[in-house]
């Protein structure tokens, strides 16, 4: 899984965000918007679990695997938090405040996740969160 070639049949990140603009152009109910966005979240994943699943029992090393798996669940939080960003709560002139990034912790920011483990993140932002970032973190907690 070390190529890029490979790396795009776990997950084609490109493909996933012209999906989900798709998706956000042709769905203007929020709740049907996010119910259809999970459901394109849940398929990519089983989609990426089972080739890395396939690149396993061909006889592909664990630390493979566990950097396969951390990056398939890379890609769904990276396209997932660019879409809440600057689609769900875009904003136009953001400030310093408004800063936020989120952190990959535990196996998953070391790229040594098992398969099926759980995600551990973390969100970097100033001092206080702002309205705005906190819609961001609540709406990406509760996906």
């Amino acid at each position: 899984m070390k190529t890029n070639k490979n790396r795009r049949e776990i997950i084609n990140r490109r493909v996933l965000n012209g999906t989900i603009a798709t998706l956000y152009e042709q769905i203007s109910d929020p709740v049907q918007r996010r119910t259809a966005l999970v459901a394109l979240l849940k398929d990519n994943l089983q989609k990426g679990r089972e080739v890395i699943e396939k690149t396993f029992m061909n006889g592909a090393p664990g630390s493979e695997v566990a950097a396969a798996s951390s990056y398939l669940i890379d890609q769904v939080i990276t396209v997932t938090f660019e879409y809440v960003d600057q689609r769900i709560f875009p904003s136009v002139n953001p400030t310093a405040a408004d800063r936020l990034a989120l952190i990959a912790v535990g196996g998953y920011g070391r790229g040594e996740m098992a398969p099926f483990s759980d995600v551990d993140v973390s969100f970097l932002h100033p001092w206080k969160l702002t309205p705005r970032a906190e819609q961001v973190v609540e709406y990406l907690l509760y996906i």
